[in-house]
């Protein structure tokens, strides 16, 4: 749920687009409010985890996502979908630094490495599954009722996880022990790489969907003959090409062979048409 609160954003953003009439840099945007509350929040979210109590962290964590959802269907104009999504990024930063020192309290040392791959493994089914959830929900209810869904899940999130868990109290460090860290090369040289390969990886996940199904034009919807204006779209097929058995033309669609294409895209353009 801690990265599935950030990714189901993504496939209804066309939807989003549409609904509000803005660009896609406007729509985009959503998501570097959403990285600067989460940066924000991840910073200072492990002090206050052992000031507090991780477990009070963790449902806290949940009690502000379930907040923000549920406030998302009453935006009437689009700019409240930044401060919103600050939230929701401080929400999704408190969750980690609070949940791990919770793994390693209740498995032994030589089961951390299974437990917290395992934990971690959830992200990956998150980003994987976000497009069909909003699909299958699309199908049901208007685009507003995947926040009120969401929001019902962190509830029941809420309530599980204070009845089936403890608090955890992290001991307290040395004092000097944030100073000497941050004095660390070592450190902002791994946050340095960090940087580039979220970029690469969520950064392209967020955004790049959005330019390929309804391309570069404002105000409209794009059809598929409109991609061979597009000139990404033609350097995308050039590139394509080399990697898959089966050539790639534009305006017919990516091929079925590219690892990303069909599972996202698809259900991309099957969400922009859910309006229509």
């Amino acid at each position: 749920m801690n990265v599935a609160m950030r990714t189901i954003l993504s496939p209804i953003l066309p939807i989003l687009e549409d609904e509000f009439g803005v660009v896609h840099a406007q729509a985009a945007s959503i998501f570097t409010f959403i990285a600067f509350g989460y940066g924000t929040s991840v910073s200072f979210s492990g002090i206050a985890a052992s000031r507090f109590g991780c477990k009070k962290g963790v449902i806290f964590s949940f009690f502000i996502a379930m907040v923000v959802y549920f406030i998302f269907p009453m935006v009437k104009h689009f700019y409240l979908f930044y401060p919103l999504g600050f939230l929701l990024g401080i929400a999704a930063g408190m969750y980690l630094p609070s949940i791990i020192p919770m793994i390693t309290e209740y498995f032994e040392e030589r089961f951390w490495g299974k437990a917290i791959s395992i934990h971690e493994s959830a992200a990956s089914l998150a980003i994987f599954s976000a497009p069909f959830i909003a699909l299958f929900v699309l199908s049901l209810f208007p685009w507003r009722g995947i926040f009120i869904l969401f929001g019902i899940v962190f509830i029941i999130c809420m309530i599980v996880f204070h009845v089936t868990t403890k608090e955890v109290k992290v001991a307290a460090g040395k004092k000097s022990y944030l100073r000497d860290l941050m004095r660390s090369g070592d450190l902002w040289l791994m946050a340095i790489i960090w940087i580039f390969a979220a970029g690469g990886n969520l950064g392209l996940y967020f955004i790049l969907p959005l330019y390929l199904v309804k391309g570069t034009r404002h105000g409209c919807r794009c059809r598929q003959h409109d991609l061979r204006d597009i000139a990404p779209w033609r350097r995308g097929c050039r590139y394509l090409r080399r990697f898959s058995s089966r050539s790639i033309q534009p305006g017919k669609g990516p091929c079925s062979c590219s690892p990303f294409c069909p599972v996202y895209l698809p259900c991309c353009s099957q969400l922009n048409t859910c309006r229509q």
